[in-house]
Order: structure tokens, then sequence, then C-alpha cells
């Protein structure tokens, strides 16, 4: 809540059902319930923190796909048809059954009209509830499904997926009854026809392409567009992969179109296969998406270069403190990288563009390399220009998935003339991906550096730094 309002970012969209569990308190149907969830004194407590800053919780429940937990507490609720129960799709838990709960029954329906009043209940001051809708099986599976196909013929519906847009206004009826909003994921009408559609009140988070179209189509929207928007470490946390949000494309290149229709944008933050990952970490992958979404909406126009803004950006500083090895308090601001130079006692620049000058460029996703063929220690060094009042270091470990030179045990070393260091710290990173600041008792030098005693790599030969940044004195 409060990254989101430093960013002047107010909305939180609070995903609460997935196929492995149902995580919101029901006092009508206690076996669907997790448990692992979130009581309702929690969850209002918590929508009463975001109102302190001026952010509007979402909540959603995902129905009627994405219900593998549900429908084996109510297995009389789900389809029994295997191609609704178990579409054995990419998506994480379709392959255990009861995934889609039967839409076409009255029961079903009932179901879910009481757990939309029980949300709306619990979340009082928020003008939405979301239903989900998403990810149900195709119009081959659906056509694979002998009650499915018999609702559609008894109801005398075109095509098979008109049952689930009748589902859709049924559960909106029920949303505004309860004097709210419904918001659905876009999906009803992907690779699929219907003659039928939902609503135009209700509002529509399109996910698998930019929101413009369905504006055009009367629609109120939101963007959420897979791959520019996702950031789902679980499935690819290297520029490239799947799920991964490469802030220098998306600041320079989506349109994050302002028109009428076109309520906003949302960074849609994913946990499939994450269940392992520290929350750091994951954390840690949706920090600069978020600021550029931020900075995106509000602000800037596309065409431009993300390094600059990131250069701004931790000038600035953040709302939330980043983890450290000691106490140097909430919102560490970092100096201008502008006018810097880097040089370092080895880099390779033949296996793999290494050259110190990428550690202070502005751009996580380059790096300096050690020179292949040295050994550890290795050493970073940086001139500020001229001497500064500085409290610290930030140092990124490479990003691009290598693990090799991931630095372990380090010194930082302060200089006034670049060729007597002193030691003001001393320690060793974790082995993994985040970014780490060390403090060190407030000093005034112009050169700073970075000396890398060990890695985490097997072989215990390399260094490697993304980006050194200096955290400037209070």
């Amino acid at each position: 809540m409060r990254q989101s309002a430093w960013y002047k970012l107010n909305t939180f969209h609070l995903h609460l059902s997935d196929w492995n569990g149902y995580r919101v308190e029901s006092a009508k149907y206690p076996e669907i319930v997790a448990e692992q969830h979130y009581t309702t004194g929690e969850l209002r407590d918590l929508e009463d923190y975001a109102e302190q800053y001026g952010v509007t919780i979402v909540p959603e429940i995902d129905l009627p796909g994405h219900s593998v937990a549900i429908g084996t507490a109510k297995p009389e609720l789900s389809f029994s048809c295997e191609s609704m129960a178990r579409p054995h799709t990419s998506w994480e838990g379709s392959d255990l059954g009861h995934w889609t709960l039967d839409y076409t029954k009255p029961a079903t329906r009932a179901f879910a009209r009481d757990l939309v009043g029980e949300v709306a209940d619990i979340f009082r001051k928020s003008p939405y509830i979301h239903v989900g809708t998403d990810e149900v099986p195709l119009e081959a599976a659906q056509k694979a499904c002998p009650e499915l196909v018999a609702y559609q013929k008894a109801k005398g519906y075109p095509y098979v997926g008109d049952a689930l847009v009748e589902f859709i206004n049924d559960l909106d009826r029920t949303v505004r009854d309860h004097g709210k909003t419904t918001q659905v994921w876009q999906w009803w009408d992907y690779q699929q026809p219907t003659s039928i559609t939902p609503d135009k009140r209700i509002v529509v988070n399109e996910w698998l392409s930019s929101p413009e179209g369905r504006a055009a189509k009367g629609y109120r929207t939101i963007g959420t567009q897979d791959g520019p928007l996702y950031v789902s470490p679980g499935f690819g946390a290297t520029p490239g992969s799947y799920g991964f949000f490469d802030i220098r494309t998306t600041y320079r290149d989506y349109a994050f179109t302002q028109r009428d229709g076109i309520l906003g944008y949302r960074v849609a933050r994913w946990s499939d296969h994450t269940q392992t990952f520290p929350v750091s970490w994951v954390d840690y992958f949706a920090r600069r998406p978020l600021a550029v979404v931020a900075e995106r909406t509000w602000a800037t126009p596309a065409g431009s270069d993300v390094r600059p803004f990131l250069d701004r950006y931790d000038q600035v500083g953040d709302a939330l403190p980043l983890p450290v090895a000691g106490d140097i308090g909430n919102n560490p601001g970092m100096l201008s990288q502008t006018g810097w130079t880097a040089t370092a006692t080895s880099q390779e620049t033949t296996g793999e563009p290494g050259q110190a000058s990428r550690a202070v460029d502005n751009d996580p996703y380059t790096h300096w390399h050690s020179d292949y063929s040295a050994a550890l220690p290795q050493q970073l060094s940086i001139d500020l220009g001229r001497e500064q009042h500085i409290s610290g270091i930030r140092y990124m470990p490479r990003q691009d998935g290598g693990t090799n030179g991931r630095v372990k045990a380090y010194e930082v070393l302060v200089s006034d003339d670049g060729a007597t260091w002193r030691k003001v710290a001393t320690g060793a990173f974790p082995n993994d991906r985040t970014e780490y600041v060390v403090p060190v008792a407030p000093v005034a030098a112009r050169h700073v550096a970075l000396r890398a005693l060990s890695e985490h790599g097997d072989q215990n030969r390399f260094a490697a730094v993304a980006d050194l940044d200096v955290v400037r004195a209070r």
C-alpha cells in the first residue's frame, strides 16, 4: 500500500482464490476455505489501511475456472466431464481435476452468488468485485462436455460459449445488487464465438491484448497485458523469458493509451511456481516495473530511454527499505551516476561484453565481469567526479540468469585519490539476484570501490556486478 501511494498508483487488485486455495473466510461454506487464509477482520483492516494511503482494493475470487480447491471440497459443483474438469493445459493445477465449476447448474450459480455476497460484505469500501472468469477451457473442450452441450441446446444458444457469458451476467447482477461494479478478465471471446456479450457496465481487465480494442467496443477497460505488464519470476526471470517485464522495452515502446474507456494500467504479479522462492526476491522483480508503469501512466510519453529515468528514480529513493546488511533506514536515495567513470582490476571483453563501464550505465541487464583468465580478488572502482558525502553502496548481482561472478565475501573501500584506499565495510551477500544495500558510517570520498573476495559460483574465480550505486549521506 505504501509503495503504491509512493508511486501514485491508486488501485490494488487482490487475487484471493486460485486452484490451490480459497483464501477468504466464509461463514456459509467453511469447507472450501484453505487452512492458510485471510480472516474477515484481517481483510477489513487491510482495506482500512489502504484507505489511509488513497488506495482502492479490488478483491477477486476467480470463478468458475481455477477452482480445483473448491471443487475438491464440493465435487457436486464441478463439471464431471474430463475436458472441463481436467483440461491438462499449461495452467498450473489444471491436471488435478475439478478445474471448472459447472456453471450450468442452479446450485453452482447459487453458490457463486453467495460467495459474491460474502466478499461484498467484507470489502465494504471497495466499489468493485472481480469475479475472474478467465481460463475456462475453450470451445473444443466445451463441445466435448455432454452436460455443457445439453445446457446449450436446452437454452437454444447457437454457441456453447454463450453459457459462460450467461454466467458472467448472472454474477454481474448479484454484484450490482450489492451496490458494486463487476470486473472480469478478458476471456469469454478469446478464440471462441458467442452470440451474447457481457453487460457493458462490467469493467474488463484486458490481458491478452492491449485495451484499445475493448474500449472501442464500449467497455470500460484496464490494461494489464500479458508480456509487457506481467511480472512472473516463477516462469522466467531473465530478459526474453515468459512472464518477464522488460523495463527497457515497456518504458520505451508500450503505448499506455489515454482515451475514454481506458481506466488505467496495472502490473500483474503472478506467483506461479514461486512457492519456494524468498519473498524479498519475488518482490524485487516487481520494484522497477511498478515504477515504470507509474512514470509512464502519469508523465512520460513513449519513445524514451529508461536509463535516465532509473537514474532519477534512484535519487528519489523508495517508500520501502531495500534489503540491507545493517540499518540504513527507509528510502535510501542514491547519488546520480551522471559523470561517473568505472575501472576494474580486470574486465572480460572477448567472451562477453563485461566492461567496467557497464556497472554504472543505469541498465540492470548489463554487467561488469572480471577477465575469464584472472582470479579473485577483483575490484570495481568508481570515480564520482568530485568529493561526495556518502553512507553506503548498493550492489546488484548480474541479472541475465548466469551464476558465476555472483559476489559472496566483499569489502567496501573509499579513497580520496583513487590510489590509497581505506576499508569502510566488509560482509557477505546472499546467494540470490536481489540488490543489497551495504551501509557505511557517513564519509566524504571521491572514489568508491567494491572488492570481491569470493563468489557463490562453483569455480570461485570470477566477479560480476550489474549495477553499483552509491547511497548519499543524509
